[in-house]
């Protein structure tokens, strides 16, 4: 056999070797998931946003939405935005990425 052909099966080799391993993590995790070994979202500390001005972010949203935090109840935010004529939203707490305190505006 020539090099080049040893190289591609190496390479061949390699490639189906880490589709594999990445094909065991997903089950793994899934695995993890249906045993209920979830992550919660800690409500000691949400009670501190509770009524303030915030921006939250979640897994498909770059920037935020800026608004209020209303209520937490198990793994749900209940969330005011500030643009008008928009309605409360109920956030997945899974979803969340990031939650910021945001200065009060001057009146």
């Amino acid at each position: 056999m020539s090099p080049v052909w040893i190289c591609l099966m190496c390479a061949l080799f390699v490639l189906l070797l880490a589709a594999r391993q990445r094909q065991n993590y997903h089950l793994l995790r899934q695995q993890k998931k249906k045993k209920g070994r979830t992550r919660t979202m800690p409500k000691e500390l949400m009670q501190e946003f509770i009524g303030k001005r915030c921006s939250v972010s979640t897994l498909g949203d770059s920037f935020g939405v800026a608004g209020r935090i209303t209520s937490v109840e198990e793994n749900w935010i209940r969330f005011e935005p500030e643009s008008k004529g928009r309605n409360p939203v109920l956030l997945n707490g899974d979803m969340i990425v990031q939650i910021r305190l945001l200065p009060e505006k001057h009146k």
